[in-house]
């Protein structure tokens, strides 16, 4: 009685007892094989066959073939992702695919969104790996906007008026965060900046939140001056024998260059 080999392994010669050996890696041996690598049996693209494969073995995800004959799987290289399972794909993956915008793929992705860029990030072009300052190639939220989730593919939207927001805020209205703060006394601070203003001449600013230079910024009152930009209170008084009106950015406003009235008459 003639028994056929099993599978996975080869006879090599007449009148054998037992098989001979596993066939090669690289190479998969249905049963009746009678060479350790059949050449009509060699390992396909997106596949590997260990020593001993009965049928090839589909590459996991996190892992490509591209060669053909190979008794293992190449690790998917950073920037993409390898999914043999995506759009019911039987074949294995041959050719990694870019890393999906508002994503980044470490060594050995195998799921297209494993790793969305984390809030305060976006990614905006294919192909980020993780590595850099902020643990992957992310970019960072332009200063004055916000990016509140992960997976974004541009910054959301600009931070909100009374409050700066400097890179990579993850939040419009930061308060005391190293990416933003809530506006300070002498500033204000208009929906979008990325820094506080000061305001103006003459005026001054006692509190903080402050998001509009023409409500928020107050006229230096009669009597007293305001110097200098960013203040926080009047400067002070006015010198004895000299008067400031309203605004008044200095505290002798008839001084060469500076325009004041002392009784109706502009000098």
């Amino acid at each position: 009685m003639t028994i056929v080999n099993i599978s996975g392994y080869y006879c090599d010669g007449l009148g054998l007892v037992q098989v001979t050996n596993p066939c090669d890696e690289g190479y998969y041996c249905p049963e009746g094989q009678t060479t350790a690598a059949p050449v009509a049996f060699i390992c396909p693209q997106g596949f590997n066959c260990p020593t001993g494969s009965d049928q090839p073995i589909m590459c996991p995800r996190g892992f490509y073939q591209f060669s053909t004959g190979m008794g293992t799987c190449d690790q998917c290289p950073s920037r993409f992702y390898c999914d043999p399972y995506e759009l019911g794909n039987t074949t294995g993956i041959i050719n990694p695919v870019d890393c999906p915008v508002g994503h980044y793929c470490p060594l050995s992705t195998g799921y297209k969104y494993t790793n969305p860029c984390p809030p305060g990030t976006f990614s905006n072009t294919p192909g980020f790996e993780s590595s850099g300052k902020y643990a992957n190639e992310c970019i960072p939220c332009d200063p004055g906007y916000y990016c509140p989730s992960q997976g974004l593919i541009k910054p959301y939207a600009e931070c909100t008026a009374g409050y700066y927001c400097e890179v990579g805020s993850p939040e419009p209205a930061p308060v005391g965060q190293s990416y933003g703060y809530l506006c300070p006394v002498g500033h204000y601070c208009p929906q979008g900046t990325p820094v506080p203003v000061p305001c103006s001449k003459g005026t001054y600013q006692p509190q903080q939140g402050a998001g509009n230079k023409s409500e928020d910024c107050i006229e230096c009152p009669p009597g007293y001056y305001c110097q200098g930009q960013g203040n926080t209170n009047p400067t002070g008084l006015c010198d004895p024998g000299f008067f400031c009106t309203a605004g008044s950015m200095h505290k002798r406003p008839f001084d060469p260059g500076f325009l004041t009235y002392i009784n109706g008459t502009s000098r």
